[in-house]
């Protein structure tokens, strides 16, 4: 099977799942797409959208053809309905159809006692970038996932942005840090605005220069390839604006904030499991 030919399913059409689902359907090669939502108004709108069959998820029926139809299933429902459908479904799963779980915390071996250790499994952590093709994305296999189906799986997720295999011990971490990180830097960028409209600036303004100001910076991360650190004192020049700036957030525990909010992040993706 050549990847033209791939069947993708998905279970689950909320944010992440549209993202997901929005990064494939803009992918310049014809893979197959399917989906299925509990939301009428939803399953509508994501069908007109994206010319995607969207089935309803409350059908037993048409979940077990979905199941039987996918070649890689991505399972996009919150954290507490993912082992329920798994087990609602895993009569239908042909053996060789990779189940890739994009929930926060739910481990390999959940996984597994929901669907038997002989079914592929992965647990797949994107971020919202996957709308855009720009996800850092992380993911871990189970034993029963082959070398072929990891190479059948890959590639579709490097068409939401990048793509890591981690060992699963690092996937809540991986979550707490890239996975939740786009809110860490939007509420950092909504704290950017809001500050220069308190000081004067329209809002509009506001809001275009931190919109390139995040681009750019990221941009020079990825192609610069230097530590954060080495970049940062390129613009800090001894008693200027930027060391003043600096000085502020380091007096202020902008770094223990940042930690604490990793920490409290990859505790909760450890409760879930």
């Amino acid at each position: 099977m050549d990847n033209a030919e791939l069947r993708i399913g998905f279970f689950g059409m909320g944010s992440m799942g549209s993202a997901l689902l929005r990064a494939l359907d803009a992918a310049p090669s014809g893979l197959a797409l399917r989906a299925s939502n509990f939301d009428a108004s939803r399953r509508e709108a994501l069908g007109a959208e994206l010319a995607v069959a969207v089935s309803d998820a409350a059908d037993p029926d048409a979940q077990a053809d979905l199941a039987q139809w996918s070649d890689i299933l991505f399972v996009a429902v919150k954290p507490g309905g993912v082992l329920p459908l798994l087990a609602s479904i895993r009569h239908a799963l042909r053996p060789e159809t990779l189940v890739a779980s994009v929930a926060a915390g739910i481990s390999l071996g959940a996984l597994e006692s929901a669907l038997g250790e002989l079914q592929p499994c992965a647990r797949v952590m994107p971020n919202l970038g996957a709308q855009v093709s720009a996800s850092a994305t992380t993911y871990c296999l189970n034993p029963a996932c082959t070398a072929r189906l990891e190479a059948l799986l890959t590639p579709v997720l490097a068409r939401f942005g990048s793509a890591l295999r981690l060992p699963e011990q690092h996937m809540n971490l991986a979550t707490a840090v890239a996975g939740s990180g786009p809110a860490y830097l939007l509420l950092a960028a909504e704290a950017l605005i809001d500050a220069a409209v308190a000081e004067g600036m329209p809002r509009k303004s506001a809001l275009k220069l931190v919109q390139v100001l995040f681009k750019g910076t990221g941009q020079l991360m990825a192609e610069d390839g230097s530590e954060p650190a080495a970049l940062r004192w390129k613009v800090t020049s001894p008693g200027g604006t930027t060391a003043a700036g600096v000085a502020h957030l380091e007096a202020t525990q902008l770094r223990a904030a940042l930690a604490g909010a990793v920490r409290a992040a990859r505790n909760r993706a450890d409760e879930l499991a």
